[in-house]
C-alpha cells in the first residue's frame, strides 16, 4: 500500500467536503482547478487528489442542502428533498449520518461496479450515434412528464424551460449564436449548476424572507452515526425508493381505474415482513370490503348483489 497516495486521497476527501459544501463550487469546477495544479507531478498520485476532491466535493454538498435547503452540488438535489425536512424538526445530525453512510456504502459499490464494467461501459458508449442522443433526450423528457407528480403538464412545463435555458450559447455543431441577443458573456450558455443551485438557492432565500424571522429549530448534531433504532436507515431507504418508483408508475392506471382501493396503514409494514402477511391481508381486505359497500348500489341499482 501506498501511503502517500492514501493520504493524498484523505487531503483530497476533506478538502473536497469544503468546496462542495459551498453552493456554486461543484466537484467538476475543483477538478478542473487541479488539472493545472497537478500537471507537473505523478500520474497516480495526481489521480489520487482529484478522485479525492470529486468524491468529497460530490458529499459535501449534501450539507447545506440538508441545513439550507441549498444544494452546494446537483447531486444533492435530491438530499435536500428528503434531508432538509428533517433538519426543519431538530434531527440534521440524524440527516446528515445517514447521508455519510449512505454515501459510503454507495461509493464504494460505484468504485467496484466501475472497475468491472468500465471497458464494457465504454465499447457500449462509443458506439451512440447523433440519433441515439436525440431519442436519450426524448426519454427524458417524456420521464418528466410521467414522474411530475400528479399533475404531467407542470412537468413537462418545467422540461420546457429547462430545454429553452439549454438553448442559450453557441450551438455546439454548427457554431451559431442561439438567444445571446449580442451579449458575449451568454456565448458560453447558462452553467447547469448555476442555474440548478440558484433555482433551489432563490427560491430558499424568499421563504426564508417570508417567514418574518421565525426561530430556526435546535439541531441535534450531537450524534451523527445513525442508531439501530432509527427508522429510516439504509435498507428502510432502499425500499422508499422502490415504493416511489412504483407509485410512479402507477399513477397513470391510477386514473384509467374506474374503482381504486387504496388501504390506510400499509406504510409501516415493508417487502421482507412475511411474517405479517395476515394482518396486511386483514387491512386490505377490510378497505375492499368498505369500498365495495359503498358502490354496489351504483354498479347492482336493481338486484343490489355485491
Amino acid at each position: 500500500m501506498d501511503w502517500q497516495v492514501m493520504a493524498l486521497v484523505w487531503a483530497g476527501v476533506f478538502a473536497g467536503i469544503w468546496v462542495g459544501a459551498i453552493p456554486g463550487l461543484s466537484g467538476t469546477m475543483a477538478v478542473s482547478l487541479l488539472i493545472s495544479f497537478t500537471f507537473s507531478w505523478e500520474l497516480n498520485n495526481a489521480l489520487a487528489l482529484m478522485c479525492g476532491v470529486f468524491v468529497g466535493a460530490v458529499y459535501g454538498g449534501a450539507i447545506t442542502a440538508i441545513l439550507l435547503n441549498i444544494p452546494g452540488a446537483p447531486a444533492a438535489i435530491a438530499t435536500g428533498m428528503e434531508g432538509y425536512p428533517l433538519a426543519q424538526r431538530g434531527e440534521a445530525g440524524k440527516a446528515i449520518g445517514l447521508c455519510t453512510t449512505v454515501s459510503l456504502f454507495a461509493g464504494m459499490v460505484g468504485v467496484a461496479v466501475l472497475a468491472c464494467a468500465a471497458p464494457i461501459i465504454a465499447n457500449f458508449a462509443l458506439k451512440f450515434s447523433p440519433r441515439d442522443f436525440f431519442l436519450l433526450a426524448l426519454m427524458g423528457i417524456l420521464l418528466i412528464g410521467s414522474i411530475g407528480g400528479g399533475d404531467p403538464i407542470k412537468g413537462i412545463m418545467a422540461g420546457t424551460i429547462g430545454i429553452l435555458i439549454s438553448m442559450v450559447g453557441m450551438d455546439p455543431s454548427t457554431g451559431e449564436l442561439r438567444y445571446t441577443f449580442g451579449n458575449l458573456n451568454l456565448m458560453a450558455g447558462i452553467s447547469f449548476v448555476t442555474a440548478m443551485i440558484g433555482l433551489f438557492g432563490i427560491s430558499e432565500a424568499l421563504t426564508q424572507f417570508r417567514g418574518g424571522g421565525e426561530t430556526p429549530p435546535k439541531q441535534n448534531l450531537s450524534k451523527i452515526v445513525p442508531d439501530r433504532d432509527y427508522r429510516h436507515n439504509v435498507f428502510g431507504i432502499l425500499m422508499r425508493t422502490y415504493h416511489l418508483m412504483s407509485h410512479c408508475n402507477v399513477i397513470h392506471d391510477r386514473r384509467n381505474a374506474d374503482i381504486l382501493i387504496e388501504p390506510d396503514g400499509l406504510s409501516i409494514y415493508g417487502n421482507t415482513q412475511l411474517d405479517k402477511g395476515r394482518e396486511i391481508f386483514d387491512i386490505g381486505y377490510e378497505a375492499a370490503r368498505k369500498v365495495i359497500e359503498q358502490v354496489k348500489d351504483i354498479v347492482y341499482p336493481r338486484s343490489g348483489e355485491a
